[in-house]
């Protein structure tokens, strides 16, 4: 069994490429700013309120 087996076997989820790790994190980056923007501007939407099942 080579080391990439045996990694794959103690961690089965699948790997994440950088370059799809960073537009994740920038995605969420430019959602906060935009959200602290409007939150500035006081056009924030208000947050829907969790429902309790």
């Amino acid at each position: 069994m080579s080391d990439l087996e045996f990694i794959g076997k103690m961690n089965p989820k699948p790997f994440k490429s950088l370059a799809t790790i960073e537009k994740e994190r920038l995605e969420e980056v430019r959602q906060r700013i935009h959200r602290d923007k409007l939150k500035a501007m006081g056009k924030l939407p208000p947050e829907p309120e969790p429902e309790f099942t």
